[in-house]
């Protein structure tokens, strides 16, 4: 039932045939891109956990695996659902898209008329096939925004329209580096310099020089930014809050970096309307920052052991709450914290000693929404 209805449906459905389901099918699996380690990463919770069945309006079965939410139901109705995902209705009562769903429920989903990019939720949702889906749009979309960004970059250390730079792409054959360039700042003063070189050779930019582009260092705090311009002060604008390890962007404005993170709205349009941008950076230590919700012992000392163990593991705790639900035995702690610890499931794996994980994400004020 497993192999006909549960992780390998997907792999029948692209296929097209009603073939008995072997082993060979995980050779034709649509993460065969992926290694190893991530592809494990992908399925594990569709072949070791526990399944439950919910219903759409119209009565049709989906199994989904215990602690499924209800954008991994929108994804296993259809990919497009999930992709345009806006919100949902749990047994007629409006909920929230990473509701955890229960045997039994019934759930509709509302559409909007395009897609919608969670980036921030890929760690919340349980199944294999919401992950890979959310994985790859949000991986075309910061392509996207990357392209634009280290053209405007360029566009604005050369004071030159974007549709010569692209050409100046194509004369130095660098039309794939574009994405690149907001994160490697290497890769911008090689950019550059190849430029000037192909600018120098014609003789209208004969009087170019190169100390005219040439990339100075300014540092504000935690930020590093890279302009030929003068710097006198880089701002945090207030739309997006980007903390400490976010990707970031920043616009050049009288003077002034004015940072964005790079999946805020407003930084989107400011992008497309290829207002002036700087290359930033975060300095040496990124700082991952994260939400967490654990059920432990309803004991004296219970929470100081839970921080000590945390201290220990290098988090600094930004925020606590204690005892918002509580029994005889147990008491839930949410707090959020940062770390230097990108990977969250190593830190799963740590926190898993000191209780039950009920709820836990990395967090990006940016662009994280309900639905």
């Amino acid at each position: 039932k497993t192999a006909e209805l549960g992780v390998a449906a997907h792999w029948k459905y692209k296929s097209g045939g009603n073939n008995p389901i072997s082993l060979d099918w995980l050779h034709n699996l649509q993460y065969q891109n992926e290694s190893v380690e991530a592809f494990y990463e992908l399925i594990k919770n569709d072949l070791f956990s526990e399944d439950i069945s919910v219903f759409s309006p119209k009565g049709k079965a989906f199994t989904l695996p215990r602690g499924a939410v209800a954008l991994d139901f929108a994804y296993a109705v259809h990919t497009e659902i999930g992709d345009s995902a806006e919100g949902c209705l749990i047994n007629k009562e409006k909920a929230s898209l990473l509701n955890e769903l229960h045997n039994g429920d019934i759930v509709k989903i509302t559409t909007a008329s395009k897609k919608i990019n969670r980036c921030s939720w890929i760690d919340t949702v349980k199944t294999s096939r919401a992950k890979a889906s959310m994985r790859a749009n949000c991986n075309q979309r910061i392509r996207a925004i990357d392209t634009e960004t280290g053209i405007n970059i360029l566009s604005t250390i050369f004071s030159m329209d974007p549709v010569r730079l692209n050409e100046l792409f194509s004369e130095t054959h660098l039309d794939e580096q574009r994405h690149r360039i907001p994160s490697e700042l290497d890769l911008l003063k090689e950019t550059v310099n190849r430029f000037t070189q192909e600018l120098g050779e014609n003789n209208r930019f004969s009087f170019l020089s190169r100390n005219r582009f040439r990339l100075k260092p300014y540092v504000f705090a935690s930020l590093e930014i890279y302009s030929n311009s003068s710097i006198g002060d880089a701002v945090f604008d207030y739309c997006c809050h980007p903390k400490t390890g976010d990707e970031i962007v920043a616009f050049l404005h009288e003077g002034k970096a004015h940072i964005h993170h790079k999946m805020c709205k407003n930084a989107s349009g400011m992008i497309d309307r290829r207002e002036p941008m700087v290359y930033v950076r975060w300095k040496s230590q990124h700082y991952f920052r994260y939400h967490l919700i654990i059920s432990m012992q309803s004991a004296q000392g219970a929470l100081a052991d839970l921080l000590t163990y945390m201290a220990k593991m290098g988090a600094d705790i930004n925020s606590i709450e204690l005892g918002k639900e509580k029994s005889e035995h147990t008491q839930y702690c949410e707090m959020e914290f940062q770390t230097l610890e990108a990977d969250i499931n190593r830190l799963r794996s740590k926190l898993e000693k000191k209780g039950k994980i009920i709820q836990f994400f990395r967090t990006d004020d940016a662009y994280r929404s309900q639905g």
